[in-house]
């Protein structure tokens, strides 16, 4: 849970590797923390819901983590 969804701040941003998967046809995200991505694409914006529309994000304590 810790490389996919670790506790982040609103602020956090993903962070910029140099290392790891590197693009072959496909573009990889540097980062692998979905929540920082999340965080980024909020913006700091305050959120009144949150769809979880199934897939990954089903299992209950993955909703929680990402609400924390």
């Amino acid at each position: 849970m810790e490389g996919f969804f670790p506790l982040t701040g609103a602020g956090e941003m993903p962070r910029a590797r140099q290392s790891g998967l590197r693009e072959i046809g496909l573009p990889y995200a540097a980062d692998s923390a979905v929540s920082r991505h999340l965080a980024a694409f909020l913006g700091g914006r305050a959120v009144d819901a949150v769809i979880f529309a199934g897939g990954t994000l089903r299992p209950r304590f993955l909703q929680e983590r990402l609400l924390a």
